[in-house]
C-alpha cells in the first residue's frame, strides 16, 4: 500500500498545470480543427480528412516558472526556495495536456455537416496551496494560533474519445451543430473532497491536523497486492500497460459539445458554444482513501528532504500515512469533464484580413478560469493565411500567440500556438500550447 501513497504525494506536489484554452485555433477558419472550438463552425470543403496522427500539448502554471526555483551560485544553480515563495500565489493552479489525434473526418452534404474523429487525451488539474511550501521550508512557527490549508486537490485522467458531429445550415444567417463523445477511461487519479488544514497550538506548538480528504484511483493493470495493501514482496508492483483498454472498456461516459452562429452580414459574425459537458464512470480496479478526523502530532520536518542527503523518503511517507488514519474502499465513482464556454465575434472589412475578439470560460470543480483574446488574421492569396492572438488568462497580460496554414492544393498544413513568447525565454515560461497537423481539403464549397 506504501507505494500508492508515494504515487498519490508524488501527483499532488510535484505535477505541473493549469486550465486548457486554445484561443488560436477558435479563429482558424478553414482549418480541420476549428470545429472542436465550435460544431456549428461548418468547413468551407466537402470533405477534409488528417493525414497524419495531430498532436496538441498544453502546459499552464500560476505559480512558479524554471527560473523562480534556482538561483545562480557562482557556476552552478542551486535551489532557491525564497525565489519560490515569493513566485506563489495564495493558491496555485497548475495543468497539463497532451492529446493525439489519430483518426479525423468531415464531409458536407448540402446544408448539413457530418464528422467524426477518435482521440487519445491525457489532462492533468492541480491546485496547490502557498502555505503546503511555507510550512516545508520555514516550518510551522510563522503560523502560531493559525489554522492553514495544506490540501491539494487535483484530477489526472487518461481516456480515449470517439465522438460524431453534425451541423446544419439553417439561412444565409445561422447555423447549430453539435457533437455527441463517447467517453472511455484507461486512469484517473483525482479528489473529490480536499480538505486539510494545520493548525499549531501557541502554548505547546502541538500540531493539529483535521481532514476531509479523498482521493480516488482506477486505473488497468494494477497488481492485486498493491490494490489489496498486501506486503508481500514476492509479487510484481509494477503496473501491466498490456491491460490498457484500446478502445473500449468498461469506464464509460459521455460528454457533448452544442455550439451556433449567426452571420449578420457579409463583414460581422458572431459565435457561442459550450463543448466537454459531460463525465466518465470509473469502475476498473475503483479504490478510494479517505481521510476524516483531527489528528494531533509533534510535528514533521518536511524540510529535510531539501536540506539534507540521508533522509528515508518511505520513513516520511509512512509517517503522513500513518497520522493521516485513510480508510480503504473499493466503490464506483464519477469525474466530470472541464467544462469550456467560448463567446466571439468577427469583422472582415476586407477580404485579406478578419479582425476577432473572443470571451472564454474554463470551469473545473465550480472554479472559473476565464480568458480574452484579440485576433489579426491576414489571408496572403490561396495558399498562405496567418495570424496573431493576444491573450489575457491567468491574471497574466503576457500572452502572444500566432497561427499558420499553408494551402498546397488539397494539402493543408497548419501550427498553431497561444503563447509563443516561451521560444525567446523558455526558462520564464508559465504557460504554452501547440497543436500541428496535416490535413486534405477536398472540393472548396463556392459561396452564394
Amino acid at each position: 500500500m506504501r507505494y500508492i501513497y508515494i504515487t498519490l504525494f508524488f501527483l499532488c506536489y510535484i505535477g505541473k498545470t493549469n486550465a486548457q484554452q486554445e484561443q488560436s485555433l477558435y479563429f482558424m477558419d478553414g482549418n480541420f480543427y476549428n470545429h472542436y472550438t465550435n460544431p456549428a463552425k461548418l468547413p468551407e470543403y466537402k470533405a477534409m480528412f488528417n493525414i497524419l496522427p495531430t498532436p496538441y500539448f498544453n502546459f499552464s502554471n500560476t505559480g512558479f516558472s524554471f527560473n523562480d526555483l534556482f538561483e545562480e551560485q557562482g557556476d552552478s544553480l542551486m535551489l532557491s526556495p525564497q525565489k519560490l515563495l515569493k513566485s506563489l500565489r495564495k493558491y496555485n493552479f497548475l495543468q497539463l495536456n497532451l492529446n493525439i489525434d489519430p483518426i479525423s473526418f468531415a464531409f458536407r452534404i448540402k446544408k448539413f455537416h457530418f464528422s467524426f474523429n477518435y482521440a487519445m487525451k491525457t489532462s492533468i488539474y492541480l491546485n496547490y496551496p502557498r502555505s503546503f511550501f511555507d510550512l516545508a521550508w520555514e516550518g510551522n512557527g510563522q503560523f502560531l494560533d493559525e489554522t492553514v490549508d495544506i490540501a491539494p486537490d487535483f484530477q489526472a485522467m487518461l481516456y480515449n474519445e470517439f465522438a460524431i458531429g453534425a451541423g446544419y445550415q439553417i439561412n444565409d444567417k445561422w447555423s447549430v451543430g453539435g457533437r455527441l463523445k463517447i467517453l472511455v477511461g484507461g486512469f484517473d487519479a483525482s479528489t473529490d473532497r480536499a480538505s486539510a488544514t494545520l493548525y499549531t497550538n501557541p502554548e505547546i506548538y502541538q500540531l493539529e491536523l483535521a481532514t476531509d480528504y479523498r482521493v480516488n484511483v482506477s486505473a488497468f493493470g494494477i497488481p492485486e497486492n498493491i490494490r489489496e495493501g498486501s506486503k508481500d514482496t514476492t509479487q510484481s508492483n509494477s503496473l501491466d500497460f498490456s491491460k490498457f483498454p484500446r478502445f473500449m472498456g468498461p469506464n464509460v461516459g459521455a460528454a457533448v459539445d452544442l455550439g451556433g452562429t449567426f452571420q449578420l452580414n457579409d463583414k460581422w459574425r458572431f459565435a457561442l458554444s459550450v463543448t466537454d459537458l459531460g463525465a466518465i464512470r470509473w469502475n476498473t480496479n475503483a479504490t478510494n482513501f479517505y481521510s476524516n478526523g483531527q489528528y494531533d502530532y509533534d510535528g514533521l520536518d518536511v524540510s529535510a528532504l531539501v536540506k539534507e542527503e540521508n533522509v528515508e523518503f518511505d520513513v516520511i511517507v509512512d509517517t503522513l500515512v500513518e497520522r493521516l488514519q485513510f480508510n480503504q474502499t473499493q466503490n464506483s465513482y464519477t469525474t466530470w469533464l472541464p467544462v469550456k464556454m467560448y463567446m466571439g465575434a468577427e469583422y472582415t472589412p476586407v477580404k485579406w484580413f478578419t479582425a476577432g475578439a473572443m470571451v472564454y470560460n474554463e470551469v473545473y470543480k465550480r472554479q472559473a478560469f476565464p480568458a480574452f483574446s484579440l485576433s489579426a488574421r491576414f489571408h496572403a492569396g490561396r495558399f498562405f493565411s496567418g495570424g496573431l492572438v493576444y491573450g489575457i488568462r491567468n491574471r497574466r497580460f503576457d500572452n502572444l500567440g500566432a497561427n499558420l496554414m499553408f494551402d498546397l492544393g488539397a494539402l493543408h498544413i497548419f501550427l498553431v500556438s497561444d503563447n509563443i513568447i516561451p521560444i525567446f525565454a523558455p526558462f520564464d515560461a508559465r504557460n504554452t500550447n501547440i497543436r500541428f497537423g496535416i490535413h486534405f481539403n477536398i472540393g472548396k464549397l463556392k459561396k452564394d
